[in-house]
């Protein structure tokens, strides 16, 4: 699949200078500059990850922001190489729910630990 092939090198770049931390029995990436997330994936494979992020990915690449749960669930698996349940989801979802006020980035990244990304280390 030459498109996830693009997508996920996209990604790749634009999380560099991101640390991954580990807080909670969940990995999360993060920009420490900013505290701003891309994604949270729990050690049992519950994922989320910023709508936003990755909105502005599929702007940018002309793809439909429908499709971003299958774009970040080949990515996490694929690139980082995190284990991704059925559990996968936006931090919110316009007139269903929203959930942006509980991934605090500061709070992991005061309290977290510096852990690395699986693929990083192969």
């Amino acid at each position: 699949m030459k498109t996830n092939k693009l997508i996920n090198k996209v990604l790749n770049s634009s999380i560099e200078g991101y640390t991954c931390y580990l807080y909670r029995n969940s990995h999360w990436i993060i920009n420490s500059s900013t505290n701003d997330w891309v994604v949270q994936v729990s050690d049992s494979g519950y994922t989320f990850y910023r709508q936003e992020f990755f909105k502005k990915i599929c702007y940018y690449l002309s793809l439909s922001p429908g499709d971003i749960e299958s774009y970040v669930r080949d990515w996490v698996v694929n690139e980082l190489g995190f284990y991704v349940s059925d559990h996968c989801h936006p931090d919110y979802m316009g007139g269903e729910y929203d959930w942006r006020k509980d991934f605090d980035a500061m709070e992991v990244v005061d309290y977290g630990v510096v852990s690395h990304i699986p693929r990083q280390m192969e």
